[in-house]
């Protein structure tokens, strides 16, 4: 804790790690598989606050942070996918003016959208991200640059970098879903 305090980044490795161990196996049952590096280094920057911020003062409570933070981690994905599915469920609830709009019925849409849809959707999305978003999300994911080398050369830390491409991520999943369903809001209220 004191090499974090000192600014070390050999210690934050350190805690990135130890974080990554002790919280995989809980978020892995609870979560899934799916984006549990992001979910990771979400705990690891939420213990990294709380150190930073002098709220552990031993170094053998460390491990009770991160469990705690862990099980938070857990419950904040939970509520978000619980209010993604609420999203869904108030579309069903419109039976009288759209029947066929159903949760299964917008995975079909977005199964369903072109080439050229989705490249609009894409550009659509890109457009509503700060600069330095797009170009991690574009560099890292369409030119498949290694992420140490956008890093260096964007002149971000290795953690920071870690950082932002996943809030850019989870920024670019949250606006696509958003732009994907203004057509079916029109819809509905036009019914």
């Amino acid at each position: 804790m004191a090499g974090i305090l000192a600014g070390e980044e050999r210690a934050g490795t350190q805690l990135y790690t130890f974080c990554n161990r002790y919280s995989r196996v809980i978020l892995y049952r609870s979560l899934g598989n799916r984006d549990i590096e992001d979910y990771i280094h979400n705990v690891y920057l939420n213990v990294f606050r709380f150190i930073l911020d002098g709220k552990v003062k031993h170094p053998e409570y460390l491990r009770f942070l991160v469990s705690t933070v862990t099980r938070r981690e857990i419950l904040r994905v939970v509520k978000l996918r619980a209010k993604a599915r609420n999203l869904t469920e108030e579309y069903d609830d419109k039976k009288d003016c759209a029947p066929w709009l159903s949760h299964t019925f917008l995975n079909e849409c977005e199964k369903r959208l072109t080439v050229s849809d989705r490249a609009k959707l894409v550009k659509n999305v890109l457009k509503r991200l700060t600069n330095l978003q797009r170009e991690i999300l574009l560099r890292f994911y369409v030119e498949e640059q290694p992420w140490r080398e956008i890093a260096d050369s964007l002149g971000l830390s290795h953690t920071n970098f870690r950082l932002r491409k996943s809030r850019a991520k989870e920024r670019f999943g949250v606006l696509g879903k958003q732009l994907m369903l203004v057509p079916l809001k029109n819809l509905i209220r036009n019914a």
